[in-house]
């Protein structure tokens, strides 16, 4: 069982490589998106997260189908941080799980915290130098207006090996969000 995950994990690797060169962007960033969807179907996969809804870049382009990469995972709940925060070593606990059998080390901290947002940090590093990844995972206590449910599935490349329905903001509402992000901004980005 164990020797067929390590042997997955590797094949993915290599199949980001091939793909990053097939499409010019770089492995690592195909490297960010697939631990951003392993996150996503570890972090759902808790009934605790039915509350908190997945919005911005990063559900923009694996749940609405949109082309950019993006950073991070951006969620919204009107439930308190504290609560939210109380599941990050069950979350990782489950990541850790890869660990030993990727050959990989994984560490998942608080790189903020406050009333109203809570960012933890998701930092894949293989023993080779210079082949870090990190996720940004922010959790902001404001509302989601507008709510569905989509399923997580493969993508054209390779997927965190799972399908699963997560909550997600309509493409409407972030949409409207992105054009108020873009319109409060005094710089362009």
């Amino acid at each position: 069982y164990y020797r067929t995950i390590l042997s997955y994990i590797k094949n993915m690797i290599e199949e980001l490589k091939a793909r990053s060169l097939e499409e010019a962007i770089p492995w690592q960033t195909l490297l960010k998106e697939w631990l951003q969807r392993l996150f996503l179907v570890t972090y759902y996969s808790f009934p605790e997260s039915s509350p908190v809804t997945f919005q911005g870049g990063t559900s923009l382009r694996l749940l609405h189908g949109g082309p950019r990469h993006s950073e991070e995972l951006d969620f919204v709940t009107l439930e308190a941080l504290e609560t939210i925060d109380a599941l990050r070593p069950r979350v990782f606990e489950k990541l850790k799980a890869l660990e030993a059998l990727a050959d990989v080390s994984l560490e998942m901290t608080v790189q903020k915290s406050h009333s109203n947002i809570l960012r933890w940090k998701l930092k894949w590093a293989p023993p080779r130098a210079g082949e870090k990844v990190f996720v940004r995972v922010e959790f902001a206590r404001y509302p989601a207006h507008t709510r569905e449910l989509k399923p997580l599935g493969g993508s054209s490349g390779v997927s965190a090996g799972a399908w699963i329905v997560i909550p997600v903001e309509t493409r409407a509402e972030l949409l409207t969000d992105k054009i108020a992000a873009v319109a409060g901004r005094p710089y362009l980005k």
